[in-house]
């Protein structure tokens, strides 16, 4: 998946912007939000690296930051300018996910939100290219296909996504295989309180 966001952004620290609405027949992730405009990027971190959010005023707009293993340390919301750290996050590049609320029938507000997605920055001491293991991709897809016919049974979405000490280990396996990209069940809460750790403008 983040070499797939590489790809459509042109190379790491880079913004992937979706600026109309998602069509129902391209989903590049499970079950893609109608109702919203996407923006991801996967930054290199390892030297420090921060995010700016504009003032979306009442606007839903957050950025959740995954790892590379796929845990969720934090979901930012509001104006200001966010630090991301390996130290926090874990790994030396992370996903950010923008997930921005549109309404797909109003042209205006499309183009509101678009305003507001060209507003946000990356800014990251490092620029070096994203890499990872090399796999052997049928075994990958062959575990995948296993793990994923586990999740048909597994219920609710209660700790499979969030930081690694809040989820358990075979959920958070078995959901990152049917929902890569979920959220955490708490990152409402999460989102009001980042604001106090940003600096803002």
């Amino acid at each position: 998946m983040f070499d797939g966001i590489v790809a459509i952004a042109g190379g790491a620290n880079r913004w992937a912007h979706r600026y109309v609405p998602n069509p129902i027949d391209e989903q590049n992730v499970i079950r893609m939000n109608l109702d919203t405009l996407y923006s991801a990027a996967i930054v290199d971190i390892s030297q420090g690296a921060t995010l700016t959010m504009p003032d979306a005023g009442d606007r839903y707009m957050t950025a959740m930051i995954a790892n590379e293993d796929h845990y969720v340390n934090r979901v930012f919301s509001g104006a200001g300018i966010y630090d991301l750290t390996v130290d926090e996050f874990d790994t030396p590049f992370v996903m950010i996910d923008m997930r921005t609320l549109v309404d797909p029938t109003d042209t205006e507000d499309v183009a509101e939100v678009n305003r507001l997605q060209d507003a946000l920055v990356i800014e990251s001491v490092a620029s070096r290219p994203y890499t990872h293991p090399e796999y052997d991709e049928d075994a990958r897809k062959e575990t995948y296909e296993a793990i994923y016919a586990l999740a048909q049974n597994i219920g609710s979405s209660a700790r499979t996504f969030g930081k690694r000490e809040e989820v358990g280990a075979i959920r958070h396996m078995i959901a990152t295989a049917s929902g890569w990209g979920g959220r955490p069940s708490t990152f409402r809460k999460q989102a009001h309180s980042q604001t106090v750790g940003s600096r803002s403008r």
